[in-house]
C-alpha cells in the first residue's frame, strides 16, 4: 500500500474518532500553561531546549498560537514572522522559488541549485525551497536561524535555516482540533487534527488540512487566474518502550493544483505590446486592460501547476552513554508538472511543458551530552549523508500562431517571412537529470568558561559528489527561429563534479547580569557547486561552455 493511501486511511479513522467526541476538556489549554508560553520563548537551534534569551544565535522564533495569530499558512508569507527572511516565488516552483535570509538567498531558474537557505522539517532537509510551500500543517514550533548554519544540522546552509517541528503525538490523552476560515477571492481553509492513544506507551496523531482559493487576475474571457488548491495529510505514531527510548514514524502527504504562475500584468507596455494584442484578438480572445490596477491577464492555454510531495520520517531518542542518541531517517518523493504558456499572454505563440522528479534519501546520527567536572561544556557530534536523484523533461511547442509572430519579428530584422520554421507543434523535446550525494561530519562545543562566559566553537567537513546529464531526445528543424538565433539546439552532456569544504563558527558570550546577554560570533558557511541542467548548461553549438557552476562560501 502507498504512504497516501495508508494516510487516507488514517486519516478517516482519524475523522471519525473526532465526530465521535472527544473527552470535556481535552481541547482546552490550562491556563497556567499559556502563560508560560506567552512568558518563555523555548528554542532548539543548539539541540536542546533553551529560553530563546539564552542562545548566542541571531533567530526569531514563534509557536503554533503564534503561527496562527500571524497567519502562517505556508513560506509564501514567511515574512510576517520577521522582515529579515523573505520568499520569492517565479513561474516553476521547482526550481525558481527563492527563501532569502537578510538579502541572501538563491537566485535563478538552475533545476539543480540548492537554497542558500536550508528548510528543515522534523529534522530533514528539504532540497528544494518550493517544497515548504505547501501548507504548514500541526506545525507546534517554526524557527528562523539567520546566518550560515552547519555545525548543529545534518546539511549545511550558507544563509541561514527555518525549522520547523510538528506537534508531537501524546500517549495517554485523547485531544484535537478543528479551524475553518474564510476570506475574499472564495478562499476558505479547512484543518483537522486528532490524537488518540493506542497503548500504555503508544499515541497516533492524524491532521489534515484543505486549502483553495480563486487567484486575483480577473480574466475578461472568463474566470480567473492563478487559482490555487492545496491539501495534505500527516500522520504520526509514537512509541515510548522505556523512559529512555521514544521512537516516531512521521508519514505526510501534501499535494498542490493551480493554474499558477502566468496570470500577469504588465508594469509598462513593450514595442510588441501591439502586436501581441492584436494576435491575442486573432486568436478570438479579449485582450486585458492595459491599466495594470485592473488586475486583468488572459493566457492562451490552461496552466495547471500540479505537485505531489510525501516522504516517511523516522526518529529514534536514546538516552545512551550519559548523552542522547538521536537518528533521523528519510525516504521523500517530489514531483512536479506543469504547462506553461511560454509568452505570457492571449496570443498562441509558445507553450511548454515541464516535468521535475525528485527521490532524496538521508539519515543523520547525533550524540549529545554535556560534561562536568574540570570542563563544563554541551556538545554535539554529528554524521550525516544524503542521496538524490533527479529526472526532468521539457517538451517545447510552437503555437498556432508561432509562424506569424517570427514571421513579424524577423521581418523586422531583414529576413523574409517563411525563411525560419515555426510550424506548430512539437520543437524540442528536452531530457535531463542527475545526482547529488553528500557526507558531512560535524561537531558544536559550548564551553561554560564561568558564570558569566561562554565559548562555542564549532567545525564540519563536508564532500559532496554530483553528475549531470543533458540532451535532446527530439529536436525538429534547424532551421526553427531559436536556432537560427543560436538560443537552441544546446550541446549534449554528462559530466561529474565534487567538492569538499571545511567550515566552522566561533562565538563568544557574556553575561553581565540574569537580564542581560552578549555575545559576538564568527560563521563561515558554504553551498556546494554542481552540474547546472538547462539545454544552454553547456553553451551552445557555436560555442561550448562548462555546464558546472562552482561552490558559494560566506564569512559572516
Amino acid at each position: 500500500m502507498s504512504v497516501s493511501n495508508t494516510l487516507r486511511l488514517l486519516a478517516g479513522a482519524a475523522s471519525l474518532a473526532l465526530l465521535s467526541g472527544l473527552p470535556a476538556g481535552a481541547q482546552e489549554a490550562q491556563p497556567e500553561e499559556s502563560a508560560r508560553k506567552l512568558n518563555t520563548v523555548t528554542v532548539t537551534a543548539q539541540r536542546r531546549d533553551e529560553s530563546i534569551q539564552d542562545v548566542p544565535l541571531a533567530v526569531t522564533a514563534a509557536d503554533a498560537e503564534t503561527i496562527a495569530e500571524l497567519r502562517i499558512s505556508n513560506v509564501e508569507n514567511i515574512s510576517l514572522l520577521t522582515p529579515s527572511i523573505s520568499f520569492r516565488k517565479t513561474n516553476f516552483s521547482a526550481s525558481s522559488s527563492n527563501i532569502q535570509i537578510r538579502g541572501i538567498g538563491t537566485t535563478g531558474n538552475a533545476r539543480t541549485f540548492e537554497g542558500a537557505v536550508g528548510v528543515f522539517i522534523d529534522g530533514v532537509y528539504r532540497t528544494r525551497s518550493g517544497q515548504a510551500l505547501s501548507n504548514f500543517l500541526d506545525i507546534e514550533n517554526l524557527q528562523v536561524l539567520r546566518g550560515p548554519q552547519g555545525t548543529l544540522f545534518g546539511k549545511n546552509t550558507s544563509a541561514g535555516a527555518l525549522l520547523l517541528s510538528s506537534t508531537k503525538p501524546t500517549i495517554g490523552e485523547y485531544n484535537g482540533f478543528f479551524e475553518a476560515s474564510f476570506g475574499n477571492y472564495a478562499a476558505h481553509t479547512l484543518k483537522a487534527g486528532v490524537n488518540m492513544p493506542l497503548a500504555d506507551n503508544l499515541a497516533l496523531r492524524v491532521a489534515g488540512i484543505f486549502d483553495e482559493a480563486d487567484g486575483f487576475f480577473d480574466n475578461p474571457n472568463g474566470g480567473t487566474l492563478n487559482d490555487s488548491q492545496r491539501d495534505g495529510i500527516k500522520a504520526q505514531l509514537l512509541w515510548e518502550p522505556t523512559t529512555d527510548l521514544s521512537v516516531r514514524l512521521i508519514a505526510d502527504v501534501a499535494s498542490q493544483d493551480d493554474n499558477c504562475c502566468y496570470g500577469t500584468t504588465d508594469s509598462f507596455d513593450g514595442p510588441l505590446q501591439g502586436f501581441v494584442d492584436l494576435l491575442t484578438v486573432q486568436n478570438g480572445l479579449i485582450p486585458p486592460s492595459d491599466d495594470p490596477g485592473d488586475f486583468e491577464a488572459v493566457v492562451s492555454t490552461a496552466t495547471p501547476n500540479k505537485v505531489d510531495d510525501e516522504g516517511l520520517t523516522l526518529q529514534v531518542d536514546w538516552d545512551v552513554w550519559g548523552g542522547t542518541l538521536k537518528s533521523v531517517t528519510a525516504v521523500r518523493e517530489y514531483d512536479v508538472f506543469q504547462t506553461q504558456d511560454g509568452d505570457f499572454s492571449g496570443a498562441d505563440v509558445l507553450i511548454l511543458d515541464e516535468t521535475f522528479n525528485s527521490e532524496f534519501f538521508s539519515q543523520e546520527l547525533t550524540f549529545s551530552g554535556e560534561l562536568t567536572g574540570a570542563v563544563n561544556a554541551n556538545y554535539v557530534l554529528g554524521a550525516y549523508y544524503s542521496d538524490e536523484d533527479l529526472n526532468m523533461t521539457r517538451d517545447i511547442f510552437w503555437g498556432a500562431q508561432g509562424q506569424t509572430f517570427w514571421d513579424v519579428v524577423l521581418g523586422a530584422e531583414g529576413i523574409p517571412a517563411g525563411f525560419s520554421d515555426a510550424s506548430e507543434g512539437l520543437v524540442a523535446a528536452e531530457i535531463m537529470g542527475g545526482t547529488s550525494e553528500s557526507i558531512a561530519l560535524f561537531t558544536h562545543w559550548d564551553f561554560a568558561l564561568n558564570d558569566q562566559w561562554n565559548l562555542i566553537l564549532g567545525a564540519r567537513y563536508s564532500d559532496d559528489e554530483k553528475t549531470g546529464f543533458f540532451y535532446n531526445d527530439y529536436y525538429h528543424s534547424l532551421m526553427d527561429p531559436l536556432a537560427l538565433l543560436g538560443i537552441s539546439p544546446g550541446p549534449s552532456y554528462d559530466q561529474s563534479f565534487s567538492d569538499d569544504a571545511f567550515t566552522g563558527t566561533v562565538s563568544v558570550q557574556y553575561r553581565p547580569n540574569t537580564d542581560m546577554m552578549f555575545y559576538a560570533s564568527y560563521n563561515r558557511g558554504y553551498k556546494a557547486g554542481g552540474i547546472n541542467l538547462d539545454q544552454n548548461a553547456a553553451g551552445t553549438l557555436a560555442q561550448a561552455a562548462d555546464p558546472s557552476f562552482k561552490a558559494e562560501t560566506i564569512d559572516a
